[in-house]
């Protein structure tokens, strides 16, 4: 049991090397295709023109979207002023209401001038 666990543990330090290994090979294999061959600078120059229309596009779009955000903001603004202005007109109505109700509750429960007490 006890040489299992030194075959494990000496097999994965292995492992990460080639795994390295391998991708430092990738790695220098893909730098070598775009930076030392004809194919790999024309890959590359569309891999970046790509990338440059790309860009381009997703600033048009966060453009419009910055528009939409103001007039979306502007709209809402607007919107609570007109809803401020209307709950004020309402609020006025009610509280003239609700003094005409008063008055005439102190008129209705009065006889011959005095006020009805229990």
């Amino acid at each position: 049991m006890n040489q299992d666990n030194q075959n494990q543990t000496s097999s994965k330090p292995t492992v990460s090397f080639l795994n390295g290994v391998f991708l430092g090979a990738a790695i220098g294999a893909g730098a070598f295709f775009l930076l030392g061959t004809k194919e790999g600078r024309k890959s590359k120059e569309k891999a970046l023109k790509k990338g440059k229309k790309i860009l381009s596009a997703l600033e048009e779009i966060i453009n419009e979207l910055d528009e939409k955000k103001d007039e979306l903001a502007e709209n809402i603004s607007d919107k609570a002023s007109i809803f401020k202005k209307e709950f004020v007109s309402q609020e006025k109505k009610i509280k003239k209401a609700i003094g005409q109700v008063s008055k005439a509750q102190k008129r209705f429960f009065k006889k011959k001038g005095k006020t009805l007490k229990k």
